[in-house]
């Protein structure tokens, strides 16, 4: 298909609505297949001035199959936990805890696993602007260039390096009091050529001895199998989530994860944010693997329907509970209209929806369907079958802040959303000039706390209460060299988001929303992505210089709301909470 001339008019999300792909545009020939179940659709289309992206459309496929497959065969497993309760506000059997993601935090990168993991490249490698000229700069490995892919040109080989650090770690977690711990397993420590190699010893050792020292001090741990990062092999052999071939080696590390420590882990997260990861890994190229999704790039057929679902079979075995973690941000209308009102509701549905629908409710969500017609996959009626007759355990819900949404579709001129532009809507963090929340360190995310009753509250009538965990909540500090240590560690800032955001919270629960735990983001500052070290999410200070970790005000006070102890006075101005002596 052509490409249209860039102009000012020209918004390639919505040529891309009006042009479904062709036969012509997939590689291998025919139409995109079974395989691509969940589609990424228009937000693929680049701002360049390609077409729709079969690459990221397919990667996005194939990461839905793979968790998606989880759920299907591991069939029913006890449901009731047997946690404390959330200190003074929830008198509920549940979870409280600290997160934290291998990559972010282990470090121990000069140990085998080193060059085998995306990660490794991706905070070492410095690609180009599309538009410099090709001769004078090097390609990433997807084809496109990108530029800078850490903000302050740091990686995280040491991290924190919870690696040889993890018992004073787990002191520290113990010293709070939270009886959880949700982290992940970096796949290359322990398959480091995927299923094309030997299982690492070392790797199992270091997971099997985090997860003794965790339960021997009564702390459960929570496991998420991939958070965004695979093994370089698998990049290299066929494109990493690119092709199908991903599902076998899914399917390998997670059987392999069940048969190593099965019998001590009770709760897995198959993916965490598949909903992001794949928008910001193969189309703006922040996450691993760094791609920039071109037109006509590495698209596969593929019959989902009958591939063997290897993921879960260990799971009914071990009686574990099984779930997935995804991104959910709130929308409130930009103004009060019927337009901005329902786009609210289409807004969500191309989030979290576009991944848990199908799962639990057997389909896309109709907006969806509505919007990108034959850009969007139908299931048979054998699959929907299938899909419904699957058990989600539990949903994971990362939560951090709230944006106002703008109608797209009946509103001119209207910019749309850069991330979300295939819902044709537009948002922002301000209205009339007023920001919706207290600015934090990032400029998409603001303090919003009363959010976060709103979004459970959704959830809890669109899936009839499944049960939730908020498995990610935190607030952005930035940081740079002309910040103290006391500047670091006084964040009354973070202490009145926690605050804010876990009052809403409690009061989601009184109105019976079926919240089972809540994890705050995170235990330690570490390695933030692209945003390097410039970002600070964490309840202890790091100084990365000596490693030394000390408590912020914040871990203080979260320590004391678990223990129950009288909390300090905090009172409401409009939407901000203030920390009062």
């Amino acid at each position: 298909m052509p490409v249209p001339a860039r102009g000012v008019e020209y918004q390639p999300w919505r040529w891309c609505m009006l042009n479904p792909i062709s036969p012509g545009d997939v590689r291998a020939g025919g139409r995109i297949t079974d395989n691509v179940r969940y589609v990424c659709s228009c937000a693929d289309c680049m701002a360049l001035g390609y077409g729709c992206s079969c690459g990221a459309l397919d990667a996005c496929g194939n990461a839905s199959y793979a968790f998606n497959a989880y759920y299907q065969v591991h069939g029913q497993v006890e449901s009731a936990c047997d946690f404390q309760g959330i200190a003074v506000i929830v008198h509920v059997d549940a979870s409280q805890g600290v997160c934290n993601f291998s990559v972010q935090l282990v470090g121990a990168i000069e140990l085998p696993i080193k060059s085998t993991t995306l990660s490794f490249s991706f905070g070492h490698e410095k690609w180009a602007s599309p538009f410099s000229p090709a001769s004078s700069v090097p390609r990433s490995p997807s084809g496109c260039f990108r530029e800078g892919t850490v903000e302050d040109g740091t990686n995280g080989d040491t991290a924190d390096d919870h690696y040889h650090r993890y018992m004073e770690d787990i002191d520290l977690i113990h010293s709070l009091g939270v009886n959880s711990y949700r982290f992940s397993i970096a796949w290359a420590r322990i398959l480091p050529k995927g299923r094309f190699g030997h299982v690492n010893p070392d790797g199992v050792a270091f997971y099997n001895a985090l997860i003794d020292a965790l339960l021997q001090r009564g702390i459960e741990p929570f496991v998420t199998i991939s958070h965004y990062d695979i093994p370089y092999e698998l990049e290299k052999r066929y494109g990493g989530w690119l092709s199908p071939e991903i599902r076998r080696d899914f399917g390998y590390l997670a059987d392999v994860c069940f048969r190593m420590f099965g019998d001590l882990v009770k709760f897995w997260i198959s993916f965490n944010e598949p909903n992001i990861f794949a928008k910001l890994s193969y189309i703006y190229g922040r996450y691993p693997r760094g791609h920039c999704s071109r037109p006509f790039g590495n698209c596969t057929s593929g019959n989902s329907s009958t591939e063997p679902y290897i993921a879960g079979h260990n799971m009914g075995k071990q009686g574990g509970h099984i779930g997935i973690t995804v991104l959910s941000r709130w929308y409130e209308p930009f103004r009060n209209i019927p337009t901005d009102i329902l786009a609210v509701d289409r807004g969500l549905s191309f989030g979290a929806p576009w991944f848990l629908d199908p799962i639990i409710l057997g389909d896309y969500p109709s907006a969806m369907h509505k919007i990108l017609g034959p850009n969007l996959p139908e299931f048979t009626s054998k699959q929907k079958k299938i899909l419904q007759a699957s058990k989600l355990d539990f949903i994971g819900l990362n939560h951090y802040s709230t944006s106002y949404l703008k109608d797209c579709i009946s509103s001119s001129p209207c910019e749309l959303d850069p991330f979300d532009g295939d819902a044709r809507i537009s948002t922002s963090t301000e209205r009339d000039g007023i920001l919706i929340g207290e600015r934090t360190g990032l400029p998409y995310l603001n303090t919003v706390p009363y959010g976060m009753e709103k979004m459970v509250m959704y959830y809890k009538r669109r899936y009839n209460n499944t049960p939730m965990y908020i498995t990610e909540n935190g607030y952005a500090q930035a940081s740079n060299s002309n910040m103290s240590a006391k500047d670091f560690t006084n964040d009354t800032g973070r202490v009145d988001y926690l605050q804010g955001y876990l009052t809403f919270l409690a009061s989601a629960i009184r109105k019976g929303a079926d919240v089972r735990g809540y994890f705050v983001w995170s235990l330690l500052d570490n390695f933030e992505w692209n945003s390097g070290y410039t970002q600070r999410f964490r309840l202890y200070h790091v100084d990365y210089k000596t490693q030394k970790r000390t408590p912020k005000l914040s871990a203080k006070w979260y320590s004391e709301f678990l223990k129950g102890s009288p909390l300090r006075i905090w009172s409401q101005n409009g939407n901000s909470y203030k920390y009062s002596a």
